[in-house]
């Protein structure tokens, strides 16, 4: 379930930027607006990413 959740805010991102941004921006943009869900790695990954933080 978690990628076409994924997918769809990168494709907000892609769009809010005009496809401008590069591949290892958007990456980071993605992976650092997660939130610590306080579970183990295993279980959260890297916990529930935040939209409005991504965009």
């Amino acid at each position: 379930m978690t990628t076409p959740i994924f997918s769809s805010i990168a494709a907000l991102i892609l769009e809010k930027y005009s496809k401008q941004i590069p591949a290892l921006d958007l990456i980071d943009a993605l992976l650092t607006s997660c939130k610590h869900l306080r579970h183990e790695k295993e279980r959260q990954g890297k916990g529930l990413i935040k939209v409005i933080a991504a965009l």
